[in-house]
């Protein structure tokens, strides 16, 4: 499972320090003090007047009433701590939350923070999510990586990384309203002509309508890092250079007529949970599909007719 996904509470703030220490420089770990604590300050970088608070609930999409006071009570006891203490004072103000890469961020959290950068004359104050932990992550060196977590997570080899993050694609899509993409912003001009071109007869009818359901797919990664993206493309481009390989090595037993669909199907079937409910396993494959359709219309499964 993803390191930063299945941290919570203390474990998540304490990855948190870890991958921050590793990554600013200028990061300063408090310390908690006795029944003073660390007086409402998770870590901080005093040159630059930057300074973070962590909240992290197993799920935080039910605790948004929790969040709001945590953010307030939090920022008026930073402010009467640390305010006065360095030359540069309180300029930035991160409240870091746990969102588990789904970018859901209540509105009144925003206008909160807005409230506070505006009452307290700040240059900034904003929500730091696990996206943006997970950007400080990956642009450490192997070393500090293997430091944080023991072991360097490659898309390409570790399985139990892709299917994490695919699943959470997966969910999210299950989670939110497929709403149709407006005409021309996925389904390209040359989409059908991909279909044909890579003789997708049957399940060329599956991926024109998976294609124009891939809102939520874009949706989730427009709200997540690059690495998101990368690594379910690493994880569909694998399973489709294997089933290639499986055929060139005789190992497949596909019929020459079928063999594009067998490929879809099979890369299908592979990144589907599997489910016992019919319902179930039904959603999941709408799901799955149009995250193939994204990856389709990108050429990073199937042939480019212009390639």
């Amino acid at each position: 499972m993803h390191p930063i996904l299945k941290a919570s509470g203390s474990e998540f703030e304490q990855l948190f320090t870890e991958i921050m220490l590793a990554s600013r420089s200028g990061f300063r770990q408090v310390k908690p003090q006795g029944r003073l604590g660390d007086r409402k300050n998770d870590g901080f970088e005093p040159l630059a007047g930057r300074y973070y608070q962590v909240y992290a609930p197993e799920d935080l999409r039910r605790r948004e009433q929790d969040a709001l006071d945590k953010l307030e009570q939090d920022f008026e006891g930073l402010h009467h701590h640390w305010a006065g203490i360095f030359p540069s004072g309180i300029r930035e103000f991160y409240f870091v939350l746990n969102d588990r890469l789904s970018g859901a961020v209540f509105p009144s959290i925003h206008e909160a923070m807005e409230r506070i950068r505006q009452q307290y004359g700040l240059e900034c104050c904003e929500p730091f999510l696990t996206r943006h932990l997970e950007e400080e992550f990956f642009s450490l060196s192997d070393d500090a990586i293997v430091s944080i977590i023991g072991f360097i997570p490659d898309p390409e080899s570790d399985p139990l990384l892709d299917y994490s993050v695919l699943g959470e694609v997966i969910r999210h899509v299950l989670e939110n309203p497929l709403d149709l993409v407006r005409a021309g912003k996925l389904h390209a001009p040359d989409f059908s002509e991909k279909i044909r071109f890579n003789g997708l007869d049957a399940a060329g009818g599956l991926l024109n309508a998976a294609s124009y359901h891939s809102g939520a797919v874009e949706e989730y990664f427009a709200a997540n890092s690059e690495f998101a993206r990368q690594a379910v493309r690493d994880t569909l481009n694998g399973h489709y250079l294997d089933v290639l390989e499986v055929e060139l090595s005789g190992g497949g037993k596909i019929d020459e007529v079928t063999i594009p669909d067998q490929r879809f199907l099979e890369i299908l079937a592979r990144i589907t949970p599997q489910t016992q409910n019919r319902r179930k396993r039904k959603e999941l494959q709408e799901a799955a599909l149009a995250i193939m359709a994204v990856f389709f219309e990108s050429c990073d499964i199937f042939e480019d007719p212009e390639t």
